[in-house]
């Protein structure tokens, strides 16, 4: 049956960080609402991200001394070659000069899963919906009604699609404008993957071993890769209780990659993609980390030392989707 409720609600499908700060703001502005996540339980997975412009809205919701708690702030980056040898620098900060008292706020850095955590936590219980995966909505006059794979239905006056790259809100509303001739051609169009990622957050790591988590900024350093087309991404982060960690990322582009392995360029038909890419297993993952586990670490090491101290469950292959 569907959910009534009086006076606007808000659906929201997705619990991502956008879906997750939606409701938070909803909440903190007494509007009703309810989020809709198809998976089972929270899944905090990512690497480490970086936040600036939002900091206010971060202390509007009361969660700046949290997000501080669980970040360090961006000092800069820096590209190196396959061997370490540094191309460039980029600084956020001049020598000695505070970007709080500089700037009202650092740019804090932090693993996604920990702000996805904080977002979560503030979100009642009985609003925060798991195992609700949308296969329709519908609006008429007076509402909009979403039906979940369970044969569950819920009504409001704003539906928000929050859920990804491949929003089932945004497939529903194309057919909706297929249906009376007013789906614009370009939005019919796959989209372009270009890239694979690899994302991860490590567990806790020996500071002795490692000597740059001690720092107090968040350095990124970023090896572009000269005998394979990749990159592969390393910024450290923060948890109060735990301790230092490492956000990491590999991405691999593919234009490059079937050129290189199939001598000659390939057709951008090749890398579009109709819906989310089925190949995020495990595997998946690991033949990627494969590839650049023997390759000299700028933390210190190798790389597929960085691999064995994140956990499996937290090592996620995504595909880096572009579309205008």
């Amino acid at each position: 049956m569907a959910e009534k409720k009086s006076g606007p609600t808000v659906l929201i499908v997705g619990a991502g960080t956008g879906g997750l700060m939606l409701g938070l703001l909803c909440e903190k502005g007494n509007i009703p609402y309810q989020i809709f996540e198809k998976s089972k339980a929270l899944r905090p997975l990512g690497s480490a991200i970086a936040l600036n412009k939002i900091n206010y809205l971060f202390e509007q919701v009361g969660i700046m001394e949290e997000v501080e708690a669980y970040s360090k702030s961006f000092g800069g980056l820096h590209m190196l070659d396959q061997d370490l040898n540094c191309q460039g620098s980029f600084y956020a900060r001049a020598p000695g000069v505070s970007q709080k008292e500089a700037y009202g706020f650092a740019s804090p850095v932090m693993a996604r899963p920990d702000l996805i955590r904080i977002l979560a936590s503030r979100i009642p219980k009985e609003k925060l919906h798991y195992n609700k995966r949308v296969i329709a909505s519908h609006q008429d006059d007076n509402q909009v009604t979403i039906t979940c794979a369970d044969d569950t239905t819920y009504s409001g006056t704003i539906l928000v699609g929050t859920d990804g790259a491949y929003s089932s809100i945004r497939q529903h509303m194309f057919k909706e404008l297929e249906a009376v001739g007013l789906m614009h051609t370009s939005d019919a169009e796959p989209m372009q993957s270009d890239y694979d990622c690899v994302v991860g957050v490590t567990g806790p790591m020996d500071t002795e071993k490692y000597p740059v988590l001690k720092e107090e900024h968040c350095e990124f350093k970023i090896v572009m890769g000269t005998t394979l087309p990749m990159t592969w991404w390393f910024m450290p982060v923060i948890d109060p209780e735990l301790g230092p960690r490492v956000g990491w990322m590999i991405t691999k582009d593919n234009n490059a990659w079937n050129k290189m392995n199939k001598g000659n360029s390939s057709s951008n038909d090749e890398n579009k993609t109709q819906g989310p890419s089925s190949d995020w297993s495990a595997n998946a993952a690991k033949e990627m980390c494969d590839l650049v586990k023997d390759m000299p670490c700028p933390l210190g090491g190798v790389v597929g030392d960085i691999f064995d101290k994140t956990p499996k469950e937290q090592i996620t292959k995504v595909v880096l989707e572009d579309k205008v």
